[in-house]
């Protein structure tokens, strides 16, 4: 009789502890994912370290290209909704926002620099823009690992008993996947998913 209720005791002793293992990965998984958006984040802080340099050289060409300063501004702007946005939420749209400004100025300076060849000769110039490449390949890096984490943290949730530990302890939502619906309107291939 005392080894059944000894044998009871160790089988629910084992299964709490299974459940708060669970319970700690589904919770450390989430962190992850919070940890890899403030990457996302921090990257595209990075992009608005390179504005002054920007702005300088759009500047000195400000008589005739007065829209790259608007890009600017609009990646400015768009890096502090970011920003605003960090208290717990992700805000897809102002990082939609902001790739698309960087991409608006990449090619902006591109333009300026064809106009005027003597930005060209500047090692400014040729740093600023690879400074810009490098900015948004960190970028580019920084939202594929968050969508891998997320798409972890949302199979881990979803799979079976993680699902009822999360159902009566955890209670995390899904979290949503960045992805630019406008880039992928461009492709002809869509997987049937």
């Amino acid at each position: 009789m005392e080894s059944t209720i000894f044998l009871v005791l160790v089988v629910i002793a084992a299964i709490a502890l299974y459940i708060i293992k669970i319970h700690n990965d589904i919770i450390s998984m989430h962190n992850t994912v919070k940890r890899s958006w403030a990457d996302v984040v921090t990257a595209e802080k990075n992009k608005l370290s390179k504005i002054p340099s920007i702005t300088e050289i759009a500047e000195k060409a400000a008589n005739q290209e007065v829209s790259l300063i608007e890009h600017v501004t609009a990646l400015r702007n768009s890096i502090s909704k970011l920003e605003k946005g960090q208290n717990n939420t992700m805000d897809y749209e102002a990082l939609m926002l902001a790739e698309a400004s960087t991409q608006n100025i990449q090619k902006g300076l591109s333009f300026v620099m064809e106009a005027y060849p003597e930005f060209q000769a500047s090692g400014l110039y040729r740093n600023l823009m690879q400074e810009m490449v490098d900015a948004n390949d960190h970028t580019e890096a920084s939202i594929r690992m968050f969508n891998r984490n997320v798409e972890f943290f949302n199979t881990q949730i979803s799979v079976f008993p993680n699902v009822w530990v999360n159902d009566m302890f955890s209670r995390r939502t899904q979290i949503k996947e960045f992805s630019d619906s406008k880039t992928s309107k461009t492709f002809e291939y869509s997987p049937n998913i």
